[in-house]
């Protein structure tokens, strides 16, 4: 009996120590695979606020101060579609051969170029980049001389914007006025082009401000007559 306990106290022993060699083996293996292959802990990445380089400060600096002006940009435009005729030499009025005479006469040279009067003849015509230059040109204030950077307000466009023919008067007459002052209807005085307008301008104001105009409705609101009145009176 003795005997028989002691031998099968010896197997136990040896199959302890086996597995405790099993573990060790597997233990050291797992250890191994995660260390191998260059696989090592990675590094938090510093956070580096990119440094802006002079050339792309200076796109962004061109893309902020660019600005429409009669010389560089206005001018071009009109001396190959317009000065021909409309210059003292050409003798058609209105003239728009200086600063001063296309500024004059900015509305009535747009609304010419936007209802195909002007230009004239089969040349070629004003295109739509160039309407969205002339655009640009008054919205920024009619800037003569070309600058890197926006120029100082002159009195000319410093305080209250002036009111413009085509971006004021126009919309409001087309929305209230043209249905009946107009190609169809034909009820004097005619309404739709900006030589129209001028002309019946007094006498538009003044039944635009005793609401005899619109004939339907209640008037134009306040605001739009303030701006039909600033645009006579300018």
């Amino acid at each position: 009996m003795d005997n028989r306990l002691s031998e099968e106290s010896f197997m136990l022993s040896v199959i302890l120590r086996s597995l405790g060699g099993l573990f060790f083996v597997i233990l050291f293996s797992c250890n191994s695979s995660s260390n191998s292959g260059g696989n090592k802990p990675s590094q938090p990445k510093p956070c580096v606020t990119p440094v802006p380089t002079a050339a792309s400060s200076s796109k962004n600096a061109t893309t902020l101060t660019a600005v429409v002006s009669y010389t560089t940009d206005i001018k071009p435009i009109l001396s190959s579609k317009c000065t021909k005729c409309h210059s003292s030499s050409g003798g058609k009025q209105p003239l728009l051969d200086t600063y001063q005479n296309a500024k004059t006469h900015f509305d009535a040279m747009v609304s010419s170029i936007e209802d195909g009067s002007m230009p004239q003849g089969s040349g070629a015509k004003v295109t739509d980049a160039e309407l969205t230059k002339l655009s640009a040109w008054e919205s920024g204030g009619f800037v003569q001389t070309s600058a890197t950077t926006s120029p100082s307000p002159t009195p000319s466009s410093a305080g209250t914007k002036s009111v413009s023919y085509n971006t004021h008067i126009k919309p409001i007459l087309t929305a209230s006025c043209v249905s009946c002052h107009g190609v169809k209807q034909k009820t004097q005085p005619l309404l739709t082009t900006y030589a129209n307008a001028k002309t019946a301008a007094k006498s538009s104001l003044s039944a635009i401000q005793d609401k005899s105009m619109p004939y339907q409705g209640n008037g134009l609101p306040s605001s739009q007559i303030s701006l039909f009145k600033a645009w006579v009176d300018g």
